[in-house]
């Protein structure tokens, strides 16, 4: 729930900052969704959780770095 909470943010930026269309907050999300095609190991499950939940909440919070001049499209 924490990480959908926190991911709001930069969606909803990169929405924005793509003259309000989808795709860009799409392909972000799609991205943070491909974890679920990995089969884990019951031994590595905890362990790969704490990475998705890392990366999940590193990637969009990514595009809050980039200036908004480079991600605005024309």
């Amino acid at each position: 729930m924490a990480v959908a909470a926190v991911t709001t943010i930069p969606l909803g930026y990169l929405y924005d900052t793509g003259r309000r269309s989808i795709w860009a907050p799409a392909l972000v999300h799609t991205a943070i969704d491909t974890f679920k095609l990995v089969v884990v190991p019951a031994a590595a499950l905890s362990t790969f959780s704490v990475l998705i939940i890392v990366v999940s909440l590193t990637v969009p919070l990514l595009a809050l770095a980039v200036p908004r001049g480079l991600l605005e499209t024309r």
